[in-house]
């Protein structure tokens, strides 16, 4: 057989003891997002004209959007303090990608905030001190590793965790802006965006 010795021995390695276990690492993916909009979308029928029998397809009506609301909603409850957005009239799109541009400036200068933790309650001092498992990684926590992980939107404390796990606890950033200003991700949902409100967008 022509093919028999081409290819050297082949074996098969196993990791060694220690390192054969699968472990989840990617800890900045467990951090919730810090906000996210959700959008809908209004339109009405605009009639496209008359019917012309020598096509096979005809259009009888427009889908124009008539308004959009807008809602951000944020991870920490006390900053959830606005209003929806609702428009109505004319320009609805461009309106529409507009006010996202005011809301990614809004939401930027919230996210970017860094205020110092709060005083510590009697409560949670026992709960650091006491603390000896990481609770996003499950290592052990020890006098050198052990952090006050708490919001630097609010100051509140969360919980002790391991210093490297608090380092990949932040808002997640896709890139710079003006100034250097932090651009954070932010996930924009639309109500049956697949079916329906993608065509508006997709139009402009």
């Amino acid at each position: 057989m022509p093919d028999c010795g081409v290819h050297g021995l082949q074996y098969v390695r196993y990791r060694e003891p220690g390192k054969n276990i699968l472990k989840f690492t990617n800890i900045y993916k467990q951090f919730p997002v810090g906000v996210y909009l959700v959008c809908d979308f209004e339109s009405y029928l605009v009639p496209s004209g008359g019917i012309d029998p020598s096509k096979s397809t005809n259009f009888i009506d427009t889908h124009e959007p008539s308004g959009f609301a807008c809602f951000a909603i944020f991870s920490i409850p006390e900053i959830n303090d606005q209003e929806p957005t609702v428009y109505s009239g004319s320009n609805v799109m461009e309106r529409f990608f507009s006010h996202l541009s005011l809301e990614q400036v809004r939401i930027n200068e919230i996210l970017s905030r860094n205020v110092p933790m709060l005083p510590l309650s009697e409560k949670q001092l026992k709960e650091f001190a006491e603390c000896t498992i990481c609770r996003e990684c499950n290592g052990p926590l020890t006098v050198e590793n052990k952090i006050h992980h708490h919001s630097h939107i609010t100051g509140k404390f969360i919980a002790p965790v391991c210093n490297t796990c608090n380092l990949q606890l932040k808002y997640c950033k896709k890139s710079k802006g003006k100034n250097d200003t932090p651009n954070y991700l932010i996930p924009v949902v639309l109500h049956n965006l697949r079916g329906y409100d993608a065509h508006h967008i997709i139009n402009i």
